[in-house]
């Protein structure tokens, strides 16, 4: 039992744990996920429903992280760095790929914006774990493959992958696995 991140006590009385924030950006891949499977249940709505999903996930992680983080020490700087980095990169990278593509079909404008989505997540493994860092390298395999083959892939499975990916490492690290 002393092997696990949780397991030993600071002299301040907080759990330890190498990823404080991994709750917190659980919940937030949770809302996010859900709102993209539900995005290729219902087709005609997803653009709205990922845009919903990501404004609920924004303002629950908000009022729910002290929560989620309370008892876990504090991130450290080099984790909030990352963090800021990672969301930086996304802002930046978005805009490009969007315009990158703007000749090209819906299919290759939202598959190269899931692809950034992906690569974000490499930094954010420093402030979240190595279940981010794998999510990230799968939502990049799961983009990829669609980019490369597009008329063999249907954006609505490659937009549901996407969502059960989110899902799933939502729900570990909503568990505090990191």
């Amino acid at each position: 039992m002393r092997d696990h991140p949780c397991a030993g006590q600071e002299h301040t009385g907080l759990l330890s744990h190498p990823y404080p924030l991994v709750r917190a950006g659980g919940l937030f891949l949770l809302v996010v996920g859900s709102a993209l499977v539900s995005g290729a249940i219902h087709w005609r709505w997803r653009v709205g429903l990922l845009a919903g999903g990501v404004a609920i996930a924004t303002l629950v992680t908000t009022v729910a992280t002290p929560t989620l983080v309370s008892g876990l020490a504090r991130p450290s700087h080099s984790q909030l760095i990352a963090l800021c980095a990672a969301v930086l990169l996304q802002a930046l990278l978005i805009p490009l790929s969007l315009h990158a593509t703007r000749n090209r079909d819906s299919s290759a404008r939202w598959l190269t914006v899931f692809f950034v989505v992906g690569l974000h997540f490499l930094p954010m493994a420093v402030a979240f774990g190595p279940v981010v860092m794998v999510l990230g390298l799968a939502i990049m395999l799961n983009a990829g493959i669609g980019l490369w083959k597009p008329s063999e892939i249907d954006l609505r499975h490659s937009w549901l992958a996407d969502g059960l990916l989110k899902v799933a490492a939502g729900i570990m690290m909503m568990l505090g696995v990191a």
